[in-house]
């Protein structure tokens, strides 16, 4: 792992559990959540993040949009921008 890294590696591996999502527009339902953290050696670590409606009995039924994000984070990053 590179030592940037070090302070955030709690973070690496699997994370799931679930909740319930409500907005005015929307009805309220359960829903649940996957976020995978990893990292290949290189100063950032990477998510990929999943997201589903559940049935009243905890199944995965239909995706909740966005149903999916993806996206690195680099603690030493000097972002060039605009």
């Amino acid at each position: 792992m590179h030592p940037d890294l070090a302070p955030l590696a709690w973070m690496i591996g699997r994370w799931e559990g679930a909740g319930v999502v409500g907005y005015p527009t929307i009805e309220s339902a359960n829903f649940g959540q996957v976020i995978e953290v990893t990292h290949d050696g290189r100063p950032f670590l990477e998510w990929k993040s999943h997201t589903w409606i559940l049935d009243s009995e905890g199944n995965q039924t239909t995706p909740l949009p966005p149903s999916w994000d993806s996206g690195v984070h680099s603690p030493a990053a000097k972002w060039n921008c605009c």
